[in-house]
């Protein structure tokens, strides 16, 4: 029965370098054929903001070329085919897939001869019943490896194997004489040792492997970080006079639009009067962030999101019969600012109705106010009140 596959720890792969499960910070030193990281912020923003960098360039090459023949048209271009292909190397999670699948047959494989060594070692220990050759024909047999082969050092069971196998060939015979080992023990522990060296050094060979992607992706990372920001340098001194274009060639600005594409911007509940037992769904927020229009409506609960970068900006509210409101509101780096809203329903306009559409009342007849007098009189003589 498989064991469940766990990450590697330094007990099972103590000898080929990187371990599986920690950071790309922590590992850089431990790679000869790597430097310190270079680039701020995470591996996968590296990717975000260096190609928000690439795009402004493309728009302002000109300017570029007109100072270095090296800025062409196709160094954007080349640039963003690197991050691309770089972004697309495994992560070392993914490189180690395979040996890790391999660590549930090792297992078992090395309980195996881990049970077959004990048989060994009573044929040993019944052989040689002195204290100190006892001793001796032990550490010869490898014994020193065990306890750590049983903690799944899978080196330490390649040393014991080795240390087994050559005990055995030059001490079998005398295992065998003493009545204790059978003749075909030997072939028995073989047969078994056999496919766990092959596996193990597979395992080997692939994390070998993972350790050299790894280390080459890092390497791309840090050149697309070194390219980039010699551009910007040269946008940041080109532009020195024109702020909002300078601000396109900052590091830290496109880090900035980077996690407001992400997680920054306005959240909150729209509401009739600000009571939340009465929210208004499909209201209408809008913002612009340069020419672009970011638009997000509230939800059955009233409730929305709206993805904005940095900056102050001007947020606009709309819904079907509500009055229109505008805010000015400010979002800071990587933050979801708070921001609720109070509808105010709009007032119902009075119908005007056309003259030509209004109704013609007809005049009452008129009536001999004598005559009418008279009528009463009459219906008091005869009693009618």
């Amino acid at each position: 029965m498989k064991k469940q596959t766990l990450p590697a720890t330094t007990t099972e792969f103590d000898e080929t370098g990187t371990v599986l499960g920690q950071n790309e910070e922590s590992t850089t030193t431990n790679s000869p054929d790597s430097s310190e990281k270079m680039y701020p912020g995470k591996q996968q923003d590296l990717y975000l903001y260096s190609r928000l960098g690439w795009y402004n360039y493309q728009r302002h090459q000109p300017v570029f070329g007109a100072f270095s023949q090296f800025y062409s048209v196709e160094l954007a271009t080349d640039q963003l085919a690197f991050i691309a292909d770089t972004e697309a190397m495994p992560d070392q999670e993914a490189r180690a897939v395979e040996p890790l699948d391999a660590k549930d047959d090792l297992y078992d494989l090395n309980a195996a001869v881990l049970d077959l060594f004990q048989d060994g070692k009573l044929y040993i220990e019944r052989t040689y019943t002195d204290p100190t050759k006892q001793a001796t024909m032990l550490k010869a047999a490898g014994y020193n490896y065990f306890t750590k082969a049983g903690e799944r050092n899978w080196s330490s069971t390649e040393s014991l194997i080795s240390a087994f196998t050559l005990f055995l060939t030059n001490y079998g015979a005398a295992l065998q004489a003493s009545g204790w080992m059978p003749a075909d023990f030997p072939t028995v522990f073989n047969t078994a040792a056999m496919p766990f060296l092959t596996l193990w050094q597979g395992y080997k060979d692939k994390w070998a492997f993972a350790h050299k992607e790894r280390s080459e992706k890092f390497r791309n990372n840090n050149l697309i970080y070194k390219v980039l920001s010699e551009m910007c340098e040269v946008g940041k001194r080109k532009f020195a006079k024109q702020p909002a274009i300078k601000k396109l060639f900052t590091i830290t600005a496109l880090q900035d639009e980077v996690a407001g594409h992400s997680t920054s911007g306005l959240q909150g509940l729209c509401a009739i009067h600000g009571d939340a037992r009465y929210p208004v769904a499909g209201v209408r927020l809008s913002a612009m962030v340069g020419t672009e229009e970011r638009v997000a409506f509230t939800d059955a609960k009233g409730r929305y999101f709206l993805q904005l970068p940095s900056g102050n900006y001007e947020v606009k509210m709309e819904a079907e019969g509500f009055v229109p409101r505008t805010i000015q509101k400010q979002v800071k780096i990587g933050v979801k600012s708070r921001l609720n809203w109070t509808m105010e329903r709009a007032t119902a306009p009075v119908a005007v109705v056309a003259p030509q559409q209004q109704p013609v009342i007809a005049p009452a007849q008129s009536m001999n106010l004598s005559n009418m007098v008279e009528g009463v009189m009459e219906q008091v003589r005869n009693g009618v009140h």
